[in-house]
């Protein structure tokens, strides 16, 4: 996916091993190194 590096998809993994399922697109922003401009593209 456009955007998503190696190391931001490591980290939304983490953050959902973590945290347990995402409850909303909004949640992802608390992903470490996820930006506003990727969290644009991811969710669009």
């Amino acid at each position: 996916m456009s955007g998503i590096t190696p190391t931001i998809a490591t980290n939304i993994v983490k953050y959902r091993d973590m945290n347990g399922k995402f409850k909303n697109r909004q949640e992802l922003k608390k992903v470490s190194r996820l930006g506003e401009k990727v969290f644009e593209r991811y969710t669009s």
